[in-house]
């Protein structure tokens, strides 16, 4: 389904993320550098709650065909535009849990089209995970910040609509890991995600393959309560 450079684009692409993260920095924080990094762990009645408001945009090379009769149809999904909402349980200085929602829309087009050439269809992904939290520190432009890695289990469900001989997709499992990290109430982060579809309201005599969305992406988020 995806040719050799693209693979390897990929896997030079997450080596070069992991590679140039601030992993040294993700030692357990003491509290007064903790504090540096975030100014509500220096208050003894912080919450250890915490409300994300934010979005997603994340960039595809998901590639699926489906035949009908002695014709081929080839969906691709190249982009998304992502809003979302997750709330963080700080259980201490170092590790957060994380739990979120978010409301997809991705952008499609199927080569030919028994409609028009192009759309879009929506998702909703639900996430939960855990993210590990590094020591406050001085970077350039940024000032302080605290770099933080996360991973979460996801689940997508998908409502496409599509002119195709696979009209929908049904809901299906993933992951996802990020590295980014947080300052003052603000937050920024990159990673992969993937979540796996297989076909379904087929045509009568139609085939499909299983969609696979893999993708980057990059996520802004405001904090709210720390």
């Amino acid at each position: 389904m995806y040719s050799p450079r693209y693979r390897l684009f990929w896997c030079v692409w997450l080596l070069c993320m992991f590679l140039s993260s601030p992993l040294h920095a993700l030692e357990s924080p003491s509290p007064d550098a903790a504090a540096q990094g975030d100014p509500s762990l220096s208050s003894g009645s912080a919450s250890p709650w915490t409300l994300e408001l934010g979005v997603d945009i994340a960039g595809y090379g998901a590639e699926a065909t489906s035949t009908y009769g002695s014709e081929a149809y080839d969906l691709s999904v190249r982009h998304s535009l992502s809003p979302m909402v997750q709330g963080s349980f700080y259980v201490n200085e170092t590790w957060s849990l994380e739990g979120g929602v978010r409301c997809d829309w991705l952008r499609w087009e199927l080569d030919p089209s028994l409609g028009p050439d192009d759309g879009s269809f929506r998702a909703l992904t639900l996430a939960l995970g855990a993210a590990r939290h590094g020591a406050g520190r001085k970077v350039p432009v940024l000032g302080l910040a605290r770099p933080l890695v996360s991973a979460a289990v996801l689940w997508r469900f998908i409502d496409a609509d599509l002119d195709g001989p696979a009209r929908d997709y049904r809901s299906g499992p993933g992951v996802e890991v990020a590295a980014g990290f947080t300052r003052d109430y603000w937050g920024l982060r990159a990673g992969l995600s993937y979540t796996h579809h297989e076909g379904s309201d087929l045509l009568p005599g139609a085939t499909a393959e299983d969609l696979d969305l893999l993708g980057a992406f990059v996520r802004f988020t405001l904090l709210i309560g720390r």
